[in-house]
């Protein structure tokens, strides 16, 4: 909303925004600062301030933001060497150093070994000792109180000697797993680093674009593009408008450089699109550029000055205020391609964003609406646009088309006639320029009717030269006499209407009709829902309507009855059975009472001929359920299950 209520369509020239901008200035001092109205006045101010971007600005801003990817395909290959080379290399100083730390790991355990030796060592040695010593002093005299001193003090000396040793060789091993613990901890982090990752290949196609394996960074990243995309690719990011054929030079531009962004586009690949595009669609602009230039950014500032759209303007212009909903056309197909013109007419000379141009169409949709429907349907839809207001639904462009989908199924409310826009939608709502040479009555009509020049001739009536020269006598007075080219007088005979039924001779056929009757005029209402759809159809394809064929527009004569009964109906009862269904204003299709041909739930399939059995109803023949294939009549309470039980 913020950015479209900085649009203005009517005050875009500059002298008038820098009036309007003054004069914001001037109401902004009568208040004080910091006021609301204050502050206020100042959103305002910068708003009229703000000129309205334009595309020679909008497409140099756009190439100087442009970023092209750094990684080339030859640079990703040479990165993913080098990191080859490198884990290589460190994977071979971890190998030496692993080898270090493996000696270093065997040394300890191997003095960790000698410890225990020792320990071992010592402690036989003392229990040698010990039990020797002991033994003697068994074998001594008591009363040898000497010797008996020497042993004791030698098993004491001896005790002593081994707790020593033992301590000592206890810290010595304490120190050797210490060391070897030590060790362990440094070797266990150091792994060889492989050299092949994840990914299994270093570029890979995404759609228009290349992606390149980043080997520092584990991820594919967007690489340079240096192969020129397909044509049919390139024409689907230009402006292209299919009802006028025209396209939007500046929003081509934009496009373009905005999808070569998306694929990594070098500026030699962007020059090729840009030159694909022009020599299509701008082959004058292409002769005035010189591609062969190095500097691209000049290339391109000479294409943003060139943007000149006024040739598209005037023909859209001239669609959009001629726009015509021709009858056979349906409502979706023609609100998308008046969509088409006006959304392609916004952006000839201001780039707007998505969501300004979503407001507008939508905006511009609930406006045009009731003027290209039948005036039935458009009451109609005006009562369901109130009910959704106040019920607090939602009326979006899909609900819409939607709807009148479902109320043109209708009969009586089909579009039967042209529909055109009127003026004052044209040039106020839209926000059109109008023609000086505009008639302004025409705004307060629908559709304003054609001129018609009473002094026209009919088309049943000739008229010779000199008859049409003469003045017209008036009115009240006698009529003159005429003379024919017999030498006969005779007085002025009144045209006959080719609308006035003539009684047809008897046993001839009444196809034959005069060139000013219309199909029409002359279809009657009952069959023209047999063109179409019952509302009851679960499964409608694309052919939405079949023309009833002249034969079977108008009852049979007797002569024509006969012939068509030898030629086309089946011998059965259905010339009595059913010749009053017009009469009795049962339905068409299946006979039943209680309802009409356009809601019957038993035949919805498009029925313009009669069926050949029951000679009178319409439906298709193989599924009549009166009659079987070979003629016979089925039960009759089968018959008014089928027609009345819907």
């Amino acid at each position: 909303m913020e950015e479209h209520s900085s649009v203005f369509s009517y005050l875009g020239e500059d002298m008038i925004q820098q009036q309007l901008s003054t004069l914001s200035n001037s109401l902004q001092q009568c208040f004080d600062p910091g006021s609301q109205q204050f502050q206020t006045l100042a959103k305002y101010t910068t708003k009229i301030a703000r000129k309205r971007e334009k595309w020679p600005d909008k497409i140099l801003e756009t190439w100087r933001n442009r970023v092209v990817p750094v990684y080339s395909p030859e640079s990703i290959t040479k990165v993913n060497q080098a990191r080859v080379s490198q884990i290589e290399f460190a994977n071979e100083q971890r190998k030496r150093l692993q080898t270090s730390y493996q000696s270093d790991i065997a040394r300890c355990k191997k003095k960790l070994d000698d410890v225990s030796k020792k320990r071992d060592t010592c402690e036989e040695k003392y229990n040698d000792q010990a039990l020797n010593s002991q033994a003697q002093l068994m074998l001594l005299d008591p009363r040898d109180v000497v010797e008996r001193m020497r042993i004791s003090t030698f098993l004491r000396s001896n005790w002593d000697s081994y707790a020593w040793t033992v301590q000592r060789l206890v810290d010595q091993e304490q120190t050797h797993w210490n060391e070897l613990t030590m060790l362990e901890n440094e070797l266990a982090p150091i792994r060889l680093v492989s050299t092949q990752s994840n990914q299994k290949h270093l570029v890979v196609p995404k759609g228009n674009s290349q992606l390149g394996w980043l080997p520092g960074e584990d991820e594919y990243v967007l690489i340079q593009q240096s192969k020129v995309p397909q044509q049919d690719e390139i024409f689907r990011h230009i402006s292209f408008e299919p009802e006028s054929g025209l396209s939007n030079l500046p929003l081509s531009i934009y496009n373009l450089i905005i999808w070569s962004d998306e694929i990594g586009c070098t500026d030699t690949v962007l020059l090729t699109m840009l030159t694909i595009y022009l020599k299509k669609y701008k082959p004058t602009i292409l002769e005035i550029i010189d591609t062969k230039k190095r500097s691209i950014a000049a290339i391109i500032e000479i294409l943003s000055h060139h943007c000149s759209t006024e040739p598209e303007k005037q023909a859209v212009l001239l669609k959009i205020k001629h726009f015509k909903r021709e009858p056979i056309e349906s409502f979706a197909s023609s609100v998308i391609r008046f969509e088409s013109l006006y959304v392609f007419w916004l952006q000839l000379d201001t780039p707007h964003s998505v969501n300004t141009i979503k407001l507008m169409s939508y905006e511009v949709l609930k406006n045009i609406t009731q003027y290209l429907l039948a005036p039935k349907c458009a009451t109609a839809f005006g009562k369901w646009t109130q009910e959704q207001v106040k019920l607090g639904g939602k009326v979006d462009k899909d609900a819409i088309i939607r709807t009148v989908s479902q109320l043109e199924t209708y009969a009586e409310l089909k579009l039967h006639s042209a529909r055109t826009l009127p003026g004052i939608i044209i040039t106020m709502t839209l926000g059109l320029p109008a023609e000086p040479a505009e008639q302004t009555i025409d705004a307060h009509f629908v559709n304003p009717p054609k001129p018609v020049d009473m002094r026209q001739p009919s088309a049943g009536r000739s008229r010779t030269p000199n008859t049409a020269a003469r003045p017209r006598p008036p009115s009240n007075g006698p009529r003159p006499q005429t003379t024919n080219s017999r030498g006969s007088s005779a007085n002025r005979e009144r045209s006959k209407s080719p609308r006035n039924q003539q009684p047809a001779a008897r046993g001839r056929s009444t196809e034959k009709k005069t060139s000013n009757y219309s199909a029409e005029v002359e279809l009657d209402p009952a069959l023209e829902c047999l063109q179409f759809y019952s509302r009851y159809s679960k499964s409608p394809n694309d052919v939405r309507k079949q023309s009833v064929p002249g034969i079977f527009r108008r009852p049979l004569t007797p002569k024509s009855k006969q012939h068509m009964k030898k030629t086309y109906f089946f011998a059965t009862s259905g010339d009595t059975r059913f010749q009053d269904v017009r009469s009795k204003g049962y339905c068409l299709r299946c006979y039943g009472s209680n309802h009409r041909a356009s809601d019957c739930k038993v035949y919805t399939r498009p029925t313009p001929t009669p069926c050949r059995q029951c000679m009178h109803l319409f439906h298709p023949t193989d599924l009549c359920r009166y009659y079987n294939t070979n003629g016979t009549s089925r039960p009759a309470s089968k018959d008014r299950s089928s027609s009345k039980g819907k």
